[in-house]
């Protein structure tokens, strides 16, 4: 509401204010819950990143459900274990993925596209949620087995944005860049890191396209905070 006008995100397919995201993401949030979506539900997020990733995370949240993120780009059987394990009640994804989230729905659950969804009430659903209740189901890389889910709940997500935000000095004036995917610890904090304070969020399709480009993304848009896997910069600088 503070930053209603300023930037939110910046990404291939959609550059919405504070204003435009909220109002966005409530239609979303509604519209879950006409398909039968409750608070403390879990809720799988299965899109391309782009803006409607985090807008589609930040409806699920305001739903008073739980996200859980999917990557398209990851193996069948990982998703089919991340589903299996969490059994959320709607999976959110968009036309592009469609195909594959009917697949992994099955006759078990409902996909709601973001691309469809109609018009409707632009406020937050009138729900009360608690701030130590779940808020994210993030999962391990699964390389000793099984995919484990580990919960983040509502206060412990915003204790990390606000602790990172006073370490980083972040303030609305920044824009950060959103390589790494929602599903683990890195994506989440840089998403909250952004919004906590008002800062625009850029999403760079990282697992699409490696590093390439990522230098003049940068200098095109202008980004001063770039978070990435100490991997992931070290074969960014190799190219440069």
């Amino acid at each position: 509401a503070r930053q209603a006008r300023r930037p939110a995100v910046f990404a291939r397919d959609w550059p919405p204010t504070y204003g435009e995201l909220d109002a966005a993401a409530s239609r979303c949030a509604h519209a879950l819950h006409a398909h039968g979506g409750q608070a403390g539900d879990r809720v799988a997020v299965l899109l391309r990143h782009e803006a409607s990733l985090p807008a589609a995370i930040l409806a699920v949240l305001k739903a008073g459900c739980v996200v859980v993120v999917l990557n398209p780009s990851d193996p069948p059987a990982r998703m089919h274990q991340v589903l299996a394990d969490a059994a959320p009640a709607l999976l959110v994804t968009d036309a592009a993925s469609r195909q594959l989230a009917q697949q992994l729905a099955g006759a078990e659950r409902k996909v709601v596209c973001w691309d469809e969804i109609p018009a409707g009430p632009e406020t937050a659903p009138a729900i009360s949620i608690r701030s130590d209740a779940p808020a994210w189901l993030l999962y391990t890389s699964g390389t000793t087995g099984k995919p484990k889910g580990v919960i983040q709940t509502h206060r412990n997500i915003l204790h990390n944005a606000r602790r990172l935000g006073r370490g980083m000095e972040i303030t609305a004036a920044d824009r950060i860049a959103l390589l790494a995917s929602p599903s683990g610890g890195q994506g989440l904090a840089t998403i909250w890191c952004a919004w906590a304070h008002g800062a625009a969020l850029g999403l760079f399709p990282v697992m699409e396209r490696g590093v390439t480009g990522l230098d003049a993304w940068l200098h095109e848009h202008q980004v001063t905070i770039l978070v990435a896997s100490a991997s992931l910069f070290r074969n960014f600088l190799r190219t440069l």
